[in-house]
């Protein structure tokens, strides 16, 4: 798509999106957690607090549904394949940047870099990168603003000249 054009990802994304390539997570209908924890190998429980275990599973809060369950699976999915540490014996700034990261991490994993060209920058975006992605509005919201902030970094008065309905 012509928007993405002046889009420079992060190396995050880069990281993220090389990530699910390598598993042959390609489309939005691989994103699903029962697919991410066959392809990465890892399993997923439920419990009293979210907790990731590098590289062999993940704990979810108990009663999680929907797109609750789903940002809480991808959050402590990204602390699995990106932290390492027990987040109980780390000074609370060090907590506190982790958590930053995955946030931010898991909205890369919801909305992968290389899964953006399937957004229609014309019409309707947030709607439409809700029902591609199956993200809610708040996540939507966050990533196209994420994007038309980079975009206009890269090139400051291109989403003026150009019709773009990112909200």
């Amino acid at each position: 798509m012509k928007y993405l054009k002046y889009y420079h990802p992060t190396e995050s994304e880069l990281r993220i999106s090389k990530l699910l390539l390598a598993k042959a997570i390609i489309e939005p209908s691989d994103l699903t957690a029962e697919n991410i924890l066959n392809k990465f190998n890892l399993f997923v429980i439920e419990g009293d607090f979210p907790l990731s275990v590098h590289g062999l599973g993940i704990v979810l809060p108990r009663g999680l549904r929907n797109f609750e369950y789903r940002y809480q699976f991808f959050h402590e999915f990204v602390h699995n394949i990106s932290h390492i540490g027990d987040q109980r014996k780390m000074d609370k700034n060090t907590r506190l940047k982790q958590e930053k990261q995955a946030d931010s991490m898991a909205m890369y994993a919801l909305i992968p870099y290389h899964m953006l060209h399937l957004i229609d920058f014309e019409n309707n975006t947030v709607k439409n990168v809700c029902e591609i992605f199956g993200t809610n509005s708040e996540i939507s919201n966050r990533r196209m603003e994420q994007i038309k902030n980079n975009i206009l970094a890269h090139k400051p008065n291109y989403l003026e000249v150009h019709t773009v309905a990112f909200i």
